[in-house]
């Protein structure tokens, strides 16, 4: 089983198994690189986020976005400009909580169909608070 959010699957029963394919936007990881990783398989896909420190979204934006997406499953932990914020979405079910901080900001959406990365990574860079030069 494979989860971006914590790397031992997922927690809530929802296990995904996953072939070999995945495609990396990002490979090493630094304080400043926005990586998006994509896994495909024969009973899901895959696209997750790891987020740079620092980088923040409009709480209203982001929650806009999460709700536009037609997806099985949506975890994240971000930063807001109303503070650390964790979603965990699962068909109607909707769990948002705040938080006092997180380490790192992380995005995970599982679907039983392709995702279309390009346009759900565009989306979600539209909800970031204006970044400062030279990062994401």
């Amino acid at each position: 089983a494979y989860t971006l959010m914590n790397g031992q699957g997922s927690d809530d029963g929802a296990h995904v198994a996953y072939a070999e394919t995945e495609d990396r936007a990002a490979t090493k990881a630094d304080d400043n690189t926005w990586q998006c990783v994509s896994r495909s398989g024969s009973e899901a896909f895959s696209v997750g986020w790891v987020v740079p420190p620092g980088c923040r979204f409009y709480y209203d934006k982001f929650r806009a976005w999460l709700k536009s997406l037609d997806v099985v499953r949506v975890k994240a932990l971000v930063l807001s400009d109303q503070g650390a914020k964790s979603f965990n979405i699962s068909g109607q079910c909707w769990d948002e909580r705040s938080l006092e901080s997180i380490a790192s900001a992380r995005i995970e959406i599982i679907h039983h169909s392709f995702i279309d990365k390009a346009r759900v990574d565009s989306s979600l860079r539209a909800c970031i608070i204006e970044p400062a030069e030279g990062s994401y």
